[in-house]
Order: structure tokens, then sequence, then C-alpha cells
């Protein structure tokens, strides 16, 4: 029998569907983390095109800590599974699996996906798949438990995996652009030659929409968001609307408002924040903002990450690598604008990960380059981050994810 999510139910309002993406702001228990990182094969804590310094400490695969939202204080990191460069995390609906895209690991010119079974503090290895290209990214699980959506970024391809009923990883459903002939793969961050009119162009997460009848993809190099329409029961994939943002901001990650009327994206090439207005009826995403997220006077090269939406849906964060700050902004929810409001510091010239706790009290940010993870108070009032002093020595963190 397939298994039943808690995600399963797809009928109810916008606000309720987008509601199952955050928890409840009372928690008491201990939450469970876990962290993706680069275990750097060739001696490189971060790779030299990403500000990677030379050979350093190693990292051995995927880090888990516990946390205390009532307190702020995390547990000590520990090893959950030792494997090759589990660079993105991606928890399935019901916490119980994580499926790891793993970057620049290669063979037969693909890179690769695996799946493990978490079991609190340890996390156990069903199979792996090739991802269909190179690069594959930041992907989703829907609420079924049947499907795994992914992007090959180097590649410009949208895959669909289909899940067995364990868990692990089945036959590919779906493919959106072109899968390599073979070889080895440029697995160099410079941009690749543009891909054919109308197919992914440097395509780098996948976000479901609140019913889950489309699939929203953030295209850096297309500076647009591709919405696709969503077969549960299939797997199957089909663009519905090709949405451009504003100017060459490049769009590289996206999240939910928890009211399911707006998408906000941080803009890796323009170093920026657009503000999206979604219609669910039509399938449709319109920007309707733009901002930088660059501190004032800072001019050198800034090229965001990651995206975190509060809780409360009243702040949205955006995670700076190279001027090394957090950059918040508070959101109107009668329309959906945002007023930026901080420039939490680092200590760190990038962080590639970011996630409040579902409090709504702390905040959590990757500091790869400084191989930590840094804790930080919430002033959701003011739309401010303060550091707690609080920090988590990781090699080369670059995903967090709540179990």
């Amino acid at each position: 029998m397939a298994r039943v999510s808690r995600r399963t139910v797809l009928g109810a309002s916008l606000a309720l569907a987008a509601g199952r993406r955050a928890f409840p702001r009372a928690q008491t228990r201990l939450l469970r983390a876990y962290v993706g990182t680069f275990t750097a094969p060739l001696g490189a804590q971060v790779p030299a095109y990403f500000g990677g310094t030379g050979p350093g400490p190693h990292s051995r695969g995927i880090y888990t800590f516990t946390f205390d939202p009532a307190t702020g204080r995390a547990g000590e990191p520990t090893l959950a599974a030792e494997v090759s460069n589990p660079f993105n995390l991606t928890m399935d609906s019901d916490r119980r699996m994580v499926y790891t895209c793993r970057w620049p690991t290669e063979v037969d010119g693909q890179n690769l996906i695996t799946a493990f079974a978490a079991d609190g503090d340890t996390l156990r290895e069903l199979n792996t798949v090739r991802s269909g290209g190179g690069g594959p990214t930041v992907g989703v699980v829907d609420g079924t438990g049947r499907n795994l959506l992914t992007t090959n970024f180097i590649t410009d391809s949208i895959v669909c995996y289909r899940l067995n009923p364990d868990g692990s990883l089945g036959e590919r459903s779906a493919m959106i652009g072109r899968e390599p002939a073979g070889g080895a793969l440029a697995t160099g961050a410079g941009r690749q030659p543009p891909a054919a009119a109308g197919t992914p162009n440097g395509p780098h997460h996948v976000q479901l929409s609140p019913t889950e009848r489309y699939a929203i993809v953030p295209e850096i190099w297309g500076s647009r968001c591709r919405v696709l329409r969503f077969d549960a029961t299939t797997g199957a994939l089909a663009t519905h609307q090709l949405a451009a943002d504003v100017g060459d901001a490049g769009p590289r990650h996206v999240v939910w408002h928890p009211d399911g009327r707006y998408l906000y994206s941080c803009g890796e090439e323009g170093s920026s924040i657009s503000a999206w207005r979604w219609d669910e009826n039509d399938g449709r995403l319109e920007v309707l903002q733009n901002l930088t997220t660059r501190p004032a006077g800072f001019t050198e090269s800034n090229r965001p990450a990651d995206i975190a939406m509060h809780p409360g849906g009243r702040l949205v964060y955006v995670t700076n690598r190279g001027a090394g700050t957090l950059a918040g902004f508070r959101i109107d929810p009668s329309n959906g604008s945002m007023t930026a409001s901080d420039q939490a510091e680092l200590g760190s010239p990038s962080s590639w990960a970011m996630v409040f706790d579902p409090s709504g009290r702390w905040a959590l940010a990757s500091a790869q380059m400084g191989n930590q993870i840094v804790v930080y108070a919430v002033d959701e009032e003011a739309g401010r981050l303060t550091p707690t002093g609080q920090t988590l020595d990781v090699v080369s963190p670059s995903c967090l994810r709540w179990a």
C-alpha cells in the first residue's frame, strides 16, 4: 500500500494549503536539523569560483544536530551519513526521508542523487541514481510522497523521479530540457552556452504551488520563473508559463508567503529580491517589485544564494555571497510589497543557506567559508536579526533542513 502523507489533502483553501509548509509557532519538543556539505574530494573547501581558498579541513558527509526552540540552543553536530558532496538536501513531506543532490561527484558524465531513510541522528542509505545531467540542485517531494522534482543547473534540465513505497528512488518520469550525451561534465560555474529558445536556462530550484497543480522553477540565466503543470499521478511535467523577472535579476531560489498569494525570489545575477503575485486558478506569476540585497555602499561582487520566509509571513531574508550579510525585508501582507529592514552580519564572506526555526524566534545561517553555522535571535517587530554568540562547527556547510 502506498504511504499516505499528512500533506495529501490538496483541496483546501490557498491559505490553509500554504500553511502546511509552516510548522506551528508553539514548539516544546527538540527539533532535528540536517546539514549538507562539500566534502572536498580535491582538497578545496569550496570550489575556487565560489571563493574557495585551497586545501583545508574536510567534511565527511551529512551532519545533524538537535535544536531547542525554547532556548535557542543547539546540540553538537555529529555525522549522520558518510557520503561524498551532499551539496543540497531535500526532505520528504513527512520528513522521514532525505534526498541529497551530489555535486561535483560524477559517474558516467552525470552527477548523483542519493536517498536516505532518517532515523534520528543517523541516515540509512537506500539507493543512488544518476541525476540526468550536471549540477543537481534544490528539489521538492510532492504531498503524495511519490515524486521528487529537482533540476540540473549546469546542463539545463528539470526532472521528476518516481519514489518507491519505501522512499527509494525509482524511474525518471519526466525531463524538461536536455540530457548530456556522455563524457565529463563542465563542473565550472561559468556561464554555459545559451539553451535553445524556450528550454530551461539555468534552473536552480523547484517549489510546488499551494494545491500542487503547478511547479515553479526559477531560471538564473533566463532571468525568469518557469511555471509547469504537474501531474502527481504520473509524474508528468509540462511548461505552462514563462514569467519574466526584472531585467537581469537571475532568480535562483523561491519561497512562498504563508497565504499562498505571493512568491519571493532571490536574484543571483542582479543581487536582488523580487516579489511576485500568484494566481493558483490560472497558474500565472506576475512580478511586482524588485529591490537590491546589497548593503549600502557595497560595490563588490555579490551573488545571493538562498531565501527564507519567516513563519509569521512579515519578514523574508536573502543570503548574500560576497557582502557576507543576511538581507532582511519587511512584507506588507495586504499587497506583498517589501521594505528593506536589515543587513545582519555573517562574520564570513558567504552564506549558501538559511532557515527560520518553526517558532519564528530563531534563525540559522551557514557560513561555508567560515566552516560554521551561525545562530540568530529574531526580532519580528523590528525586522532584525541579532547573533546569539552561538556557532556550530561544520566544515563547508551548504544546506540546512529541519527534520
